[in-house]
């Protein structure tokens, strides 16, 4: 495939012709004193055609490397090629039709043949318009699959991918219409051979003319509502506030090679960072993922994270992400952070989503309130590590603002079942300075280090099977007895196997 610089500049070439071809004819109009109002209309037809083309020029300047992809697919060089046709094909027209207008004045033969005219000039305004609009609806579903910057929400967002949906079908359907209409009319070959003929509906060159445009008009609708759709079908995340306390170190965010192509769409809330805290938000590739985890100066591989939660899944595995995690599972003294991954919301349409499908990583499944299996859980990746949690309808935003909001998806779950991870570690440490396992006389009391295995241990001792997952439900474990008696039932998980 050809490099995006240029399939820019080809397509900046066709672009820049098409402008000049529709200014030639708008020029050749408004040239003319007293023309009919049919006519004098058309101006502010063909000044749209010439916005919507200063539009893509603007757009494709301004992202070549994310667009020209986009429009080399939806055939966006072809479609506005189609309004060159149109408009010199018409340029032609006119000056037919005025060939007695003299000093831009209009002659009344002239005008009492443009009157006769009319079907030709509303054929000329369906060619024109339809195809404009297609260059339109090609411009917008291209910059929606590239950039969420200019919408003020993600719900925002997908309200304008629903939008564009609906208008694209609506417009395939038109060109549908027009190749119906134009087919079902008849010619007259005798008629159209009589030049002084000034009533004939259609033409052959009129009829070849638009039955030529229309597949090329057809195949950038479609491409543009598979553009459009495949968008709309993409992951929403939506944060909160993210607050970092007491020299503790907090991330939000999304990493992978393939962001470039918008398949993450994020939106967060204010991050704080007090007391000596780090907090970090955001968005990069999985070179800069790596580099967070693994330079020698990092801040986050000095701190020696417990815990990593990845809220994100692609469907290919991605070799610097694999990398980190690689390394991650082999820190702490080899017993590892401990990470975990959303099993993603697709149904079984897709395969579990890496990193979720990573053997070094806690793949986390959905369920509701009640611990039944969400419709949109995936199949069961690894009978081990089938832990769920609640992830329909999950309560989030700013509570003080009252700007709360309610999301499903495994990325909640993973985010929760992290968070009782960090709780389950903390409790850990308070059994240790309370010396609770040097009372038991256990092996725990020289585990200074709970990991990846003994996370599972201790998981799986506070969950049920329900549906086929395992529900975790902390409250039954935690809730029941004293320190002590909680700490007895966690030594004997971890000193005996599951």
């Amino acid at each position: 495939m050809a490099d995006p610089l240029s399939i820019t500049a080809s397509i900046l070439a066709v672009v820049g012709a098409a402008y000049t071809s529709a200014q030639g004819l708008y020029d050749l109009i408004d040239g003319l004193q007293s023309a009919p109002k049919t006519i004098a209309d058309m101006k502010t037809d063909i000044a749209g055609v010439q916005r919507v083309l200063q539009s893509l020029q603007t757009s494709l300047k301004e992202q070549p490397a994310a667009l020209a992809p986009i429009f080399e697919r939806v055939g966006i060089k072809e479609t506005v090629a189609v309004c060159e046709d149109i408009t010199k094909d018409f340029t032609r027209t006119m000056e037919k039709y005025t060939t007695h207008s003299k000093d831009g004045s209009f002659s009344n033969r002239d005008r009492l043949t443009v009157t006769f005219r009319k079907s030709k000039l509303e054929g000329f305004w369906t060619r024109l318009n339809v195809a404009k609009d297609t260059v339109e609806f090609a411009v917008t579903s291209a910059i929606l699959a590239t950039s969420s910057s200019t919408y003020g929400s993600i719900e925002d967002l997908k309200k304008a991918l629903e939008n564009q949906v609906e208008a694209l079908k609506v417009q395939s359907q038109r060109l549908v219409t027009i190749e119906k209409d134009v087919n079902d009319l008849e010619l007259d070959e005798e008629a159209e051979a009589d030049e002084t003929n000034d009533i004939i509906p259609i033409t052959s060159h009129e009829r070849d003319l638009t039955l030529t445009m229309l597949p090329i008009l057809k195949k950038a609708c479609a491409e543009s509502l598979g553009v459009t759709e495949a968008q709309s079908g993409n992951t929403y995340q939506k944060f909160g506030d993210v607050t970092s306390e007491d020299s503790s170190k907090v991330g939000a965010g999304v990493a992978g090679s393939n962001l470039g192509t918008g398949n993450v769409q994020q939106e967060f809330g204010n991050t704080n960072a007090k007391n000596s805290s780090q907090a970090y938000v955001g968005r990069m590739d999985s070179q800069d993922f790596k580099d967070l985890w693994d330079s020698p100066t990092s801040k986050l591989n000095k701190a020696q994270a417990d815990i990593l939660c990845m809220g994100f899944g692609f469907h290919q595995r991605d070799s610097e992400v694999e990398r980190v995690i690689r390394h991650a599972a082999t820190r702490n003294s080899g017993r590892g952070v401990i990470m975990f991954a959303a099993a993603g919301s697709e149904g079984d349409n897709r395969p579990v989503p890496y990193p979720a499908r990573d053997p070094n990583v806690f793949c986390v499944y959905s369920t509701d309130g009640f611990g039944n299996s969400s419709p949109f859980n995936l199949s069961l990746l690894d009978p081990r590590d089938r832990f769920s949690t609640l992830g329909e309808e999950v309560r989030f935003g700013r509570i003080a603002e009252d700007t709360r909001g309610t999301g499903s998806g495994s990325t909640f779950s993973a985010t929760i079942v992290a968070a009782m991870a960090a709780e389950i570690l903390n409790w850990w440490r308070r059994c240790h300075e309370a010396r609770v396992f040097r009372c038991l006389e256990s092996s725990a009391n020289r585990i200074d280090y709970i990991g990846m295995e003994e996370m599972r241990k201790i998981f799986h001792l506070m969950s049920l099977e329900r549906d086929g997952f395992r529900y975790l439900t902390p409250w039954m474990l935690f809730e029941d007895g004293d320190i002590s008696q909680v700490a007895s039932k966690v030594v004997y998980a971890l000193e005996s196997g599951w």
